[in-house]
């Protein structure tokens, strides 16, 4: 038998494509390397995409971090990381991660001026209605606040109301400017949902004065956080002043005492509150509110400046 091989060859011509641009363009692009290279991408980038939530994903060993400064490589002494715009986070935790709050309570959002005189409203404009309670026998200010949805810690600033200047008998016979309102501020945890206390201080009153303690500034307080009312002047003597008011809260400061009696001179100021008020002076005897004392006066008295509180989450 005869067996035949039959072999057949095809050719293919293929045209020779030259580069489009000069050298070195057009070149592929190089690799993420672990040399000690710095390369700049200019692409996204994505990292850790199928890492489980507990791998670590990215660390900067050492150097500097900026982010959104474009060609920028410096950064100010001190940083070892910059951000050009904000930067969002659900929480803000110290270096350890053991204490951290909650974006909703890193800066304030609202806030409450709860107020004797005028309205009492927030920043949205939502209007707060005090009901008065008796205290020695004079009328503080209570209003009620529900603390809001996800709102865990209130910044709360408390003054106390100042205290009302004695009372002049008549010519020779001095009465003594009363003390400023103390201030207090505290960071309260609150529940949300629950509801609380706020009570604004009254001015002492110096225009009916029945005993010394009409001429006291009322308390001011929220949750334990206390600006206490200032004490008023002595009134028909020449001995003693008004003190100021004390104060409970991680930051309490005493308010300023009135002013003795010095012979010759036509008024005494009232103590000013911390952080607030100003005490009264011969243009404006009622004091600053908050928490302002007044000074003494004949025949009648004046009414010193009332408290406030001020709530900030």
């Amino acid at each position: 038998a005869l067996t035949i091989f039959a072999f057949t060859t095809a050719a293919y011509t293929l045209a020779w494509t030259g580069p489009t641009v000069a050298p070195t363009g057009g070149n592929t692009s190089a690799p993420l390397n672990v040399t000690a290279t710095g390369q700049i991408k200019n692409g996204g980038l994505t990292l850790g995409a199928s890492l489980a939530t507990s791998s670590l994903g990215l660390n900067v060993y050492s150097g500097y971090s900026l982010f959104g400064f474009g060609a920028t490589t410096t950064i100010p002494a001190g940083l070892v990381a910059n951000f050009n715009g904000g930067v969002g986070s659900s929480q803000y935790c110290d270096q350890s991660g053991g204490t951290c709050i909650t974006s909703s309570n890193t800066a304030p959002k609202n806030m409450i001026s709860f107020q004797y005189y005028g309205t009492s409203k927030d920043s949205y404009g939502n209007v707060y209605t005090g009901v008065a309670q008796m205290d020695n026998n004079m009328m503080d200010l209570a209003f009620t606040w529900v603390a809001p949805v996800g709102v865990t810690r209130v910044r709360a600033r408390v003054w106390g109301g100042g205290a009302a200047g004695g009372i002049k008998k008549a010519t020779g016979v001095s009465g003594y400017s009363g003390g400023g309102g103390g201030y207090a501020e505290s960071i309260v945890t609150v529940v949300p949902g629950n509801s609380y206390k706020v009570v604004v201080g009254r001015g002492g009153y110096g225009h009916l004065v029945v005993s010394a303690t009409d001429l006291w500034g009322g308390d001011s307080s929220f949750n334990g956080v206390i600006g206490g009312g200032g004490d008023g002047g002595p009134f028909g003597t020449h001995s003693g002043y008004g003190y100021g008011g004390t104060a409970t809260g991680q930051i309490a400061i005493k308010g300023q005492d009135g002013q003795e009696y010095v012979s010759g001179q036509i008024f005494s100021p009232g103590g000013s509150s911390p952080m607030g008020g100003n005490g009264g002076t011969k243009y404006v005897g009622q004091g600053v509110t908050p928490g302002g004392g007044s000074i003494w006066s004949y025949p009648t008295g004046l009414d010193a400046s009332p408290g406030m509180v001020i709530l900030e989450y």
